[in-house]
């Protein structure tokens, strides 16, 4: 700890957690800028890599081959081909959870009487995709809208928000998937 400058490093952690008030705001807010544009390059340096692997994904499964012994890149070529199937058929049965989810909202809204259910479902369809937070920023929009009527349409939005995800998760996504992946 001493050579990279952590004297104590239980004490550093434990100001770290209950928070500095020693410290300026603007270091605070310094901070908090720093971990928003840090984040915002990750996600770029993400999308970058991605599209390399996408134009030529050949010469990287090449390259990370090269990293076992020769006798080993059959077993390593198969794993990929194998890791590759089973993400494209976990692809496509979230695509059709996607789709069902899109369908069952547009149904509930229609049916509740919020303005534009089409576009509505198709965000709440289209966030699905998104594991944990999608499915609530799908519902934001349909939320907003009912907020703009009666407390009966916001009650009944919410609880078909709450409804449709609890199909989707205990039960269209353990079915499709156990379906497409195979695995339980």
């Amino acid at each position: 700890g001493e050579r990279v400058g952590l004297y104590n490093l239980t004490e550093e952690l434990e100001r770290a957690i209950k928070g500095d008030s020693n410290r300026p705001l603007m270091s605070q807010a310094a901070s908090i800028g720093y971990t928003i544009i840090s984040g915002f390059f990750d996600f770029i340096l993400v999308l970058i890599a991605a599209v390399y692997l996408a134009a030529d994904p050949k010469l990287y499964r090449r390259g990370v081959a090269k990293l076992f012994p020769i006798g080993q890149h059959e077993r390593i070529f198969d794993a990929m081909d194998s890791t590759g199937a089973a993400l494209r058929l976990w692809f496509w049965g979230q695509l059709v959870t996607m789709v069902i989810v899109g369908m069952m909202s547009l149904f509930a809204y229609w049916w509740i009487g919020l303005p534009s259910p089409f576009a509505l479902a198709l965000i709440a369809g289209a966030t699905n995709f998104i594991p944990y937070v999608g499915p609530f920023l799908g519902a934001v929009p349909a939320v907003i809208f009912a907020l703009t009527m009666d407390v009966e349409t916001i009650f009944l939005t919410i609880g078909a928000i709450l409804v449709i995800q609890q199909i989707e998760g205990n039960v269209l996504t353990p079915y499709i998937q156990r379906r497409a992946v195979l695995m339980p």
